[in-house]
């Protein structure tokens, strides 16, 4: 998992993957959100840890139980909150993680999703630079949005690209930009039906992305957006389209305020 250690100025990001791959923790940021290094000085706007759904070390909670809100940790109280579906603890893969079911892949009643409480302006990401850790195990034959703004091609984050599991695209913002508006990165044997680490981030309005502290080729221009629209977890904005299939053990968002 992610750990994050704040002395109330700045936050400290540990990794521990239990699971194959074995990989050394990368640095991430210090001075400048963005730059690598071993501390982050955004602000913390996000923390959900499959480790402590309640904020009470998941007391009362057992393995298969449905999640009906997953607790913000950072103190700012932009709890998740299931909008549709449920998604379950998992705790059979060695390490703590919420599964989200796709009914187009699983089958089930409902897909698993969840709806931040804050909007990306109160989050402070509105306009802005800043970044996303999550630490995730993908089985999507699909591709499965782990994160995504209700409007189409703002703040999205999905596993799979194509039919490729071991790819995750960064749409941070529906800007045209020649090419095109997302980061992509593969890495062969290493993120299909493993847990990763990975790292979205828009810096000085560049769109990047990481994983597992390898750092892709790829990036986009124009990557804040003006977008205040509700975010969500394990879907794609209003429709019941490429929702994730799998397993988010841990989530964080710094801003740059």
């Amino acid at each position: 998992t992610v750990t994050a250690v704040t002395d109330g100025s700045s936050v400290t990001l540990k990794e521990t993957v239990v699971n194959e791959p074995q990989f050394t923790a990368p640095d991430f940021s210090t001075d400048k959100l963005g730059n690598n290094d071993d501390i982050l000085d955004g602000k913390l706007a996000l923390w959900l840890d499959a480790e402590n759904i309640n904020g009470l070390e998941n007391s009362g909670i057992t393995d298969g139980d449905a999640i009906s809100t997953w607790m913000d940790l950072s103190g700012n109280g932009n709890d998740a909150i299931a909008s549709w579906g449920s998604a379950l603890l998992k705790e059979t893969l060695g390490f703590k993680s919420l599964y989200f079911v796709d009914v187009n892949v699983a089958g089930g009643n409902a897909d698993d999703a969840y709806k931040l409480t804050h909007t990306p302006s109160e989050m402070g990401i509105q306009n802005s630079d800043y970044e996303v850790f999550m630490v995730i195990q993908n089985e999507d034959p699909s591709p499965g949005f782990v994160l995504a703004g209700t409007t189409i091609e703002e703040y999205e984050i999905h596993t799979t690209i194509g039919a490729d599991k071991d790819g995750i695209r960064f749409v941070p913002a529906n800007s045209n930009t020649s090419p095109d508006d997302y980061v992509d990165l593969s890495l062969a044997g290493q993120v299909d039906s493993k847990p990763v680490v990975f790292n979205a981030r828009v810096n000085d309005d560049i769109g990047k992305l990481q994983i597992n502290g390898i750092e892709s080729t790829d990036s986009v221009g124009l990557a804040r957006t003006n977008d205040d629209s509700e975010i969500y977890i394990g879907r794609r904005g209003s429709t019941h389209l490429y929702n994730f299939n799998d397993n988010i053990s841990e989530i964080l968002i710094f801003n740059d305020k």
